[in-house]
């Protein structure tokens, strides 16, 4: 097989330092590691996993997680290899560079790819926080982020692709202060064609400077353009005059519901498992009875962790909002499973915001779920809208909130 030892392309006059290779190879070989640390720890179980079966011991099945995340890593390893070799190395031009808080984070790349006036190119920029632990641990949060879509024209090697986000001047700059940094990346994929690629980018702080290229609109006026117009399943909107209704109906985010329930119903079998145990051992004598608050705390904290995650699905699972808006404000009026939860009102809306419910991932074009948040001039607040998935139809409802509500229309960007 072979390897890509880099992905840098050669600096060219006019450019200098400005042409940004992705973290394609980067990735790769962190997921080599992982790979390789995974089958190291599988061989063990590989040799002394028949004989433990043999013996009754059925709980040494667990270990077959090493395994298969062995094999999970193998196979992500080899799609990203793959879909390297076929795109080969790419250089990203900022326009400005570096990029500017206050200003613009933009620029263009050419990809291998035939045009199509259709073609969806998706973008991503994403602001994260960085912060090393003791341990050699790192957690990783993202502080920023925008998606929608690029700009795309015909070029030399296939179609050239370009970006503009506007870029608050409140966002930290790309910077490393001891055991905290702070990133910036890009991602960019063409869904159907298996591009994926992601840029670490230099953003700076210090006047804010604009992009010179010609792009009519931003990355999310774009997405707007280009999505469709109608609703996704289970969002709905009425109109009577200047009031405005919106339907947020039950078992809209399914999957997500089902999987939080499912996550509390795991973490809630070894708690039984471990009550049993409990029960069995105070049943001995002194040092059993010490032996049994082990297991038993952990019983405690698991089957309350685990039945509050259930009952969190269950409730997104089952719960529809109807939201009337209109000039003296929101009313929203809750239903679980069809029966009354509950009225809220807010007067005197003074904007929207929205907030990050659930996320999937930490870099930019991470899976999310957000909220519609509107707040009165007392800064109090109400949710409007949860479950949110797309961009799209956030920007819509929180346009057509604000239309209903006497507010300007909210910034694209």
């Amino acid at each position: 097989m072979l390897w890509p030892m880099s992905e840098r392309p050669d600096s060219t006059a006019g450019h200098g330092e400005n042409r940004i290779a992705s973290t394609a190879v980067s990735d790769m070989r962190q997921l080599g590691l992982g790979l390789v640390l995974a089958s190291l720890a599988s061989i063990p179980i590989v040799v002394f996993l028949p004989d433990e079966l043999e013996s009754g011991n059925d709980l040494a099945l667990v270990a077959l997680v090493f395994p298969l995340a062995a094999l999970a890593f193998a196979m992500t390893l080899l799609r990203r290899w793959l879909a390297w070799r076929r795109f080969g190395r790419l250089a990203l031009v900022m326009d400005p560079f570096p990029g500017s808080l206050g200003g613009d984070v933009g620029g263009e790349v050419e990809l291998p790819l035939r045009y199509r006036n259709d073609a969806r190119l998706r973008v991503a920029l994403a602001c994260s926080r960085l912060e090393k632990r003791s341990e050699g641990a790192a957690r990783e949060s993202v502080i920023w982020d925008r998606d929608g879509l690029a700009e795309a024209a015909p070029a030399a090697a296939g179609t050239r692709v370009r970006f503009r986000f506007a870029v608050p001047a409140t966002l930290p700059a790309s910077s490393v202060d001891g055991d905290t940094e702070f990133r910036w990346r890009l991602r960019l994929r063409v869904p159907g064609k298996g591009f994926d690629r992601t840029f670490a980018l230099p953003v700076a702080a210090g006047r804010p400077e604009r992009s010179r290229a010609h792009i009519a609109d931003s990355h999310e006026t774009l997405l707007a353009a280009g999505a469709a117009q109608a609703l996704p399943w289970g969002i709905r909107i009425e109109r009577q005059g200047s009031q405005l209704t919106l339907h947020l109906a039950a078992f809209r985010n399914t999957g997500l519901a089902l999987a939080l329930t499912a996550l509390g119903a795991v973490l809630s079998a070894p708690a039984v498992a471990l009550a049993a145990v409990a029960r069995d051992l105070v049943g001995g004598g002194l040092f059993d009875l010490i032996l049994a608050v082990v297991p038993g705390l952990i019983a405690l904290v698991c089957g309350m962790l685990g039945l509050l995650l259930m009952l969190a699905g269950l409730r997104d699972l089952g719960r529809s909002r109807t939201v009337s808006a209109g000039p003296s404000g929101i009313t929203v009026t809750s239903r679980l499973f069809g029966l009354p939860f509950g009225t809220e009102r807010l007067d005197g809306v003074r904007g929207f915001e929205t907030e990050v419910g659930s996320r999937s991932g930490n870099g930019p074009g991470s899976k999310k779920v957000v909220r519609l948040i509107a707040r009165d001039r007392s800064g109090g607040k109400l949710v409007v809208a949860d479950g949110i998935r797309d961009t799209a139809t956030l920007r819509r409802l929180e346009r057509d909130l604000a239309a209903a509500t006497g507010l300007p229309a909210p910034p694209t960007t």
